[in-house]
């Protein structure tokens, strides 16, 4: 009775006077999914639309599986922030743009197909999603890609997500890789040793890895060292990281 009540209120409140139309449970304004007002677990968005709104679905507690229509080009801010029951999500060709926190807290979230037209992922946008565990960029994609479930630029010279509940305890980053985002392993739950190759010259990382007991450096890096898993500059100077476990 009180969804039933909640859904009369939001729909009084999205009205028609005010340019919004609601087909079924979503509110759309033009071309967007502005507002979802349902309790339904598995979802299919709407046909027509080319944007996901700014907290669309933010604290959609309910929610387990989400198919977003072909059409779809951005997901915006916060839109799916919070579904904390939130497994699985199916992202259409369409896409490009994934805005910042855009799935910020979505703690079931286990798997993520990024399509070739993204050219857009923003800060934070998986910030939070402590069970994922594999992140696949599809072939073809010109400013991503990825490897084993790990997140990097198109040349692979910059880490940009570690998913966090990748199975590994050990990782050796890409000899490729010169930059590592400053969140990249938050919250990586199962990693205990990272190796550092020699041409990593930006690092910033390693935040909230509660197993974390080792970080090694090439011997040839010229930026950083460790010594006893603890990360220093070159000069041994500056104490960086030293590893929470």
């Amino acid at each position: 009775q009180n969804k039933c009540i909640r859904q009369r209120v939001m729909k009084n409140i999205y009205s028609e006077a005010l340019g919004f139309t609601i087909n079924n449970d979503f509110v759309i304004k033009g071309s967007s999914l502005y507002k979802y007002i349902g309790y339904e677990e598995f979802i299919v968005t709407p046909r027509g639309l080319d944007a996901i709104n700014s907290h669309a679905f933010d604290s959609c507690e309910n929610i387990k599986s989400v198919m977003i229509s072909e059409g779809i080009k951005s997901i915006g801010e916060y839109a799916f922030r919070k579904c904390i029951n939130l497994e699985r999500i199916t992202i259409p060709n369409s896409l490009e743009r994934i805005q910042i926190n855009a799935f910020l807290g979505c703690e079931k979230l286990y798997s993520l197909n990024i399509p070739q037209r993204v050219n857009i992922i923003s800060f934070g946008s998986l910030s939070k999603c402590k069970n994922l565990s594999n992140i696949n960029v599809e072939e073809g994609n010109d400013e991503y890609s990825s490897l084993d479930g790990v997140v990097f630029d198109k040349d692979k010279t910059r880490l940009l997500l570690y998913p966090p509940n990748r199975g590994a305890i050990n990782y050796d980053i890409p000899n490729s890789v010169t930059h590592i985002d400053q969140y990249a392993f938050q919250y990586c739950t199962n990693l205990k040793t990272v190796y550092l190759p020699k041409n990593v010259k930006n690092c910033s990382s390693f935040v909230h890895m509660q197993a974390l007991t080792n970080i090694e450096v090439d011997n040839q890096n010229y930026s950083y060292t460790s010594i006893e898993g603890v990360l220093y500059d070159k000069d041994k100077t500056c104490l960086i990281k030293y590893p929470a476990a």
